[in-house]
């Protein structure tokens, strides 16, 4: 996840971002700032206005979501590979919330239990690491605005995971195209291809590739790559997903641990009109064994 403090660069990186789920989303696109070009969007092509329209409508009528998940993160040029397994946990709200859970991790082939919760319930995004005893939290909406804004659209999203998929939001945002067909592609899958329509500040500045499901519209699969050539791709297994049925919320818990041992870093929301990450207000338990474990966290995609 791309949010991050002057502390402890991309702390929360994708996944997510992420995640990007994890990697990306900056939490300066959540904010209230005005659009500095508003020319209107020429009408997409019928086959993607099409579509686009039938998968608004379909997640529209999702109200919860779990399904096991993929996040791999790839160094393009070194051949660097990470996967993670887990969970998605959505919860369409209002306001939308999710949670997302690893357990495995395979970094080069080497397999490695996890227990790490990246959370957002419509006004903090948490990183919680129950392994190393960490947890990082940012308020990236105010509290006044939580039901007044759609934090998950794309391009806003924490996490690259796609849900809800909003035509409006995503054609003032994205130029579209469906590509064709590759042999690579996951089977009976629409490939859409999304481009930036202006250079803005934050992660949505990149194209995002995005494969839904034919029949349940469904994303199964989405891929970006970044300026530092990581590629992002998480796929979700849809065959597996539990739709609408309940959900405990307690997992979309990001309040503060209050047992002994955590390392808890808080950081609130930036100020109206500031430039640059307002320092982060931080409870730290434990300090003395925090600098090197920290500085490999830093590292941890």
């Amino acid at each position: 996840m791309t949010c991050h403090s002057k502390k402890r660069p991309n702390v929360l990186r994708p996944c997510a971002a992420t995640l990007t789920l994890l990697a990306t989303v900056a939490a300066v696109s959540l904010a209230d700032h005005p659009r500095r070009d508003r020319t209107p969007v020429a009408p997409p092509p019928a086959a993607v206005d099409d579509l686009l329209t039938r998968i608004e409508k379909k997640h529209d009528s999702i109200k919860t979501l779990e399904a096991p998940l993929k996040y791999d993160r790839n160094q393009i040029i070194l051949g660097d590979k990470q996967r993670r397994f887990g969970k998605l946990i959505y919860v369409a709200g209002p306001p939308p919330k999710f949670a997302i859970h690893f357990d495995v991790v395979v970094i080069n082939r080497r397999r490695n239990l996890q227990d790490r919760w990246y959370v957002f319930d419509g006004r903090y995004l948490i990183e919680r690491l129950h392994d190393r005893k960490q947890f990082f939290r940012r308020e990236l909406v105010a509290a006044d605005k939580v039901n007044r804004k759609n934090p998950l659209a794309m391009g806003n999203n924490p996490l690259l995971v796609p849900l809800p998929l909003r035509k409006d939001d995503i054609l003032k945002r994205y130029e579209i195209a469906i590509m064709a067909q590759e042999p690579s592609d996951p089977q009976l899958t629409v490939h859409l291809k999304l481009k930036p329509r202006h250079k803005q500040t934050g992660d949505d500045k990149r194209d995002i590739e995005l494969w839904i499901d034919e029949k349940t519209l469904l994303p199964v699969k989405v891929r970006t790559e970044d300026d530092s050539q990581y590629e992002s791709i998480i796929h979700l297994d849809q065959s597996k997903a539990a739709i609408n049925k309940p959900v405990d919320e307690k997992v979309i818990d990001t309040s503060l641990p209050t047992d002994p041992g955590w390392k808890i870093e808080d950081i609130p929301l930036e100020s109206d009109g500031a430039t640059e990450p307002s320092r982060a207000k931080s409870e730290r338990r434990n300090p003395a064994d925090g600098s090197a474990e920290k500085d490999e966290v830093t590292q941890t995609n």
